[in-house]
């Protein structure tokens, strides 16, 4: 009977310490498209969802802004076609976008590498497609 219950014990343990690792949440997020010369809104919306499946990742973090920049994209493309090493070198523009967030990060954020209880910001995300007839893939995420 203890057997019993001490199994029951760490299992209740074992769920209410998941259950402090909620999925990053996105519903509340403010959407920018901004403007740009090189992507319709369609293509940038389509970007920004990759994105927001991809922050569900983000355990106890609570999207709250996230944004298309073009003088981002320009800069992070014309970089990464100067560096010689650089493995986006070659990548058609209209191929890839970087997008801007901010985020909270709740108590049980280290689990998502975050300080806890903090707010992110300028969060940059990289997608690339094969082709404008592609999905956009997450390349990279973080600071650049």
């Amino acid at each position: 009977m203890k057997r019993i219950a001490l199994l029951f014990i760490a299992i209740v343990l074992c769920l209410s310490l998941s259950a402090c690792e909620s999925p990053g949440t996105t519903n509340h997020a403010v959407v920018d498209y901004g403007s740009s010369v090189w992507y319709t809104k369609a293509e940038i919306e389509s970007a920004i969802k990759v994105v927001m499946k991809e922050f569900k990742d983000l355990k106890s973090c609570d999207l709250l802004r996230i944004w298309y920049d073009e003088d981002k994209t320009n800069r992070e493309y014309a970089y990464d076609q100067k560096s010689l090493n650089s493995p986006l070198r070659g990548v058609k523009r209209e191929n890839l976008i970087v997008l801007l967030s901010d985020f909270h990060v709740g108590s049980a954020g280290s689990a998502s590498g975050f300080s806890p209880d903090s707010t992110v910001t300028n969060f940059s995300w990289t997608l690339t497609r094969k082709s404008v007839n592609s999905p956009w893939v997450l390349y990279d995420a973080g600071y650049s």
